[in-house]
């Protein structure tokens, strides 16, 4: 059966490679970040070929909703985070309350 494993590419066992190890408080001080301009965290289980989303969520307490794969090490959630962050920093998913940025949507 050993030989079978070898056979899986990396890709599919480990889709979302990071390298490296975060600080402890790197998620905790970056949730906080977030939570201060209106962006709130949340950690699921995503399954395996997802590791994180974004949503709108023009509430009153938060402007965006960012999700993270909770199956995940630390590494692929900070680098998700980052992903993530990206489409909201770039206004894909639209201006916020405050107006930090414009709206960029397609």
């Amino acid at each position: 059966m050993e030989g079978a494993l070898e056979l899986v590419p990396d890709s599919a066992v480990d889709p979302f490679p990071t390298k490296g190890q975060p600080p402890d408080s790197a998620l905790r001080n970056l949730e906080k970040a977030c939570a201060q301009i209106g962006i709130e965290l949340n950690w699921r289980d995503l399954g395996s070929a997802l590791a994180g989303r974004v949503y709108a969520d023009r509430t009153n307490t938060r402007d965006f909703y960012v999700q993270l794969n909770s199956k995940h090490r630390a590494g692929q959630q900070v680098g998700t985070l980052a992903h993530e962050l990206a489409h909201v920093f770039c206004g894909h998913l639209g201006a916020t309350k405050r107006g930090f940025w414009p709206s960029r949507r397609p």
